[in-house]
């Protein structure tokens, strides 16, 4: 039996809405977040439109959280979370903005982010060998989904190796806490704000 929902997720805080799609009653918790969605995060609301396979891709192998939130936001959405960061008295946390734009990137992938990213960073450094396996196998990815694309990588990795145990040992092992990187209160607007122009996109004066 097939109805419409909009199911809401709690993605590390956040709380994110698809917009309603047919899919079965019994895989609601899942089916990978789908583009567009409303992502709610710390009182804020973010408005996600369809963003291209390929940018998402290239922040997955960069490893590039802020693609995710504030990225894909509407750009007034990203300055008003940056001025929640600059203000002191306010207890979000650049921390907590990173923890939630990674939940959310494992949603968008339908994986574990750390195991998405280093798909997606062994397969484009490897792009020319990956995309020539790809036709190999008359697979097309200029058309897959983004899901598609991380099992699609993960079976190119799968073929090019002796030991696939050892391959999901190193894929989807998370990182020690400890190499996750921290910031000071008073860093946070200058650290955030770097971040959004590596993005071209400056804070309006």
């Amino acid at each position: 039996m097939v109805r419409r929902v909009a199911a809401k997720r709690s993605v590390g805080g956040a709380s994110v809405r698809p917009p309603p799609q047919r899919i079965s009653a019994r895989d609601d918790r899942d089916k990978p977040l789908v583009l567009p969605a409303i992502v709610r995060f710390a009182g804020l609301r973010f408005d996600y439109a369809t963003a291209s396979i390929d940018r998402l891709w290239s922040a997955y192998a960069g490893q590039d959280w802020t693609t995710f939130l504030p990225g894909l936001a509407a750009e007034g959405q990203q300055y008003e979370l940056l001025a929640r960061l600059a203000d002191l008295d306010d207890p979000l946390d650049i921390d907590d903005v990173a923890r939630a734009a990674r939940r959310i990137g494992s949603a968008l992938a339908g994986i574990d982010w750390w195991g998405a990213c280093r798909i997606a960073g062994v397969c484009e450094a490897n792009r020319f060998l990956f995309l020539a396996w790809a036709a190999l196998q008359g697979i097309n990815t200029e058309v897959m989904s983004l899901p598609h694309m991380f099992a699609t990588g993960y079976a190119y990795m799968v073929d090019a190796c002796e030991d696939v145990a050892a391959l999901d040992l190193q894929l989807w092992t998370p990182p020690p806490t400890a190499g996750i990187p921290r910031w000071e209160s008073a860093d946070e607007a200058r650290d955030f704000a770097t971040a959004l122009a590596t993005m071209g996109r400056a804070r309006p004066a």
